[in-house]
């Protein structure tokens, strides 16, 4: 929709199209759509598109409750993990470490600490415990095709593990074929189960893996934000205008503020009637005034401040 705003530039006029995406400000994050507006033939003044820019600061009541919510299960996280570590490296009293570590686990119903709930089991050789909390997973959770996928993923690498340990063993005296298996599981790249099974190869030496680097694009960022910037500060418009003039179903005013007072944008007919008044909210802005059903002819937009005229300016209504 955006997109096509901004595209039928003979039917909307920049004003009309700002607003568009100033009503849907997740439009202002798409570099696709700001070069669109370069495209444009009448182009947007730089005003104009920084007032497009600063809808990215506007962070809606849903998206700031969302925000909160993700502080919160950070938090969480951070104090979770800080338990585990301390229960894991409890060399006081490492029973009582990996009870306290049981109970933890057991007081989420999360499907990921379900899974490393099972593992802690088969660890301390309680094999049938672990065995029910995987089978219980697909029951308790509605999971995608995806997380099936990797569920069965995490059967096959439990299994494994457990056989090894009931040989009396553990992963790194792994025999040919479990190698092979922990190979298999790795390969699928599905699941938690793939980086278990990535571990152990690691520690037997049989892959290497080098984890990938994503490097920040700096120059991209600081020049977006030189760019914004001279966006914010571009001196506006220093008159009042109205067009299209003649104009038929709207028209677009434009004007200029020195300093930030209360104002108002007033339409007269040609007898003095008042017929619209538009509060004005900013220095600088285009504003749409609708003129549909209004009578053809003269009509006098005028500029107030605290009550007095500052300009006015005409136009002319047609059929």
């Amino acid at each position: 929709m955006v997109e096509t705003s901004i595209e039928k530039e003979s039917v909307l006029p920049n004003a009309m199209v700002r607003d568009v995406m100033v009503a849907n400000p997740h439009s202002a994050t798409s570099d696709e759509l700001l070069e669109k507006l370069d495209e444009r033939i009448n182009l947007m003044p730089n005003y104009m598109k920084a007032q497009v820019l600063e809808a990215r600061n506007n962070v809606s009541l849903k998206e700031e409750l969302e925000s909160k919510l993700a502080g919160l299960k950070l938090r969480q996280a951070k104090a979770f993990n800080g338990l585990v570590r301390q229960y894991l490296t409890d060399t006081i009293d490492p029973q009582a470490g990996s009870d306290s570590l049981v109970v933890l686990f057991q007081s989420f119903d999360d499907k990921n600490i379900k899974y490393r709930l099972a593992m802690l089991h088969i660890q301390r050789g309680e094999y049938q415990l672990g065995s029910s909390i995987l089978n219980a997973i697909p029951s308790g959770f509605d999971l995608s095709t995806k997380e099936l996928t990797e569920h069965n993923n995490m059967e096959d690498y439990y299994n494994l593990v457990k056989g090894i340990k009931q040989a009396g063993r553990i992963e790194l005296e792994a025999d040919e074929d479990e190698v092979q298996q922990f190979v298999s599981i790795e390969q699928t790249e599905a699941g938690i189960a793939s980086v278990y099974a990535r571990n152990v190869l690691l520690a037997l030496d049989e892959i290497e893996y080098l984890a990938p680097i994503q490097l920040p694009d700096l120059y991209k960022s600081s020049k977006e934000m030189e760019e914004y910037l001279e966006l914010i500060n571009t001196e506006p418009p220093t008159q009042l205008a109205v067009f299209p003039n003649p104009s038929k179903d709207y028209v677009i005013v434009e004007y200029h503020l020195e300093i930030e007072k209360d104002g108002i944008i007033e339409v007269k007919d040609v007898n003095g009637i008042v017929v619209k008044q538009v509060k004005i909210e900013r220095l600088q802005d285009q504003v749409t005034v609708s003129t549909q059903n209004w009578k053809p002819g003269l009509y006098i937009i005028t500029l107030k401040i605290g009550g007095k005229s500052i300009e006015s300016c005409k136009f002319t209504l047609i059929n």
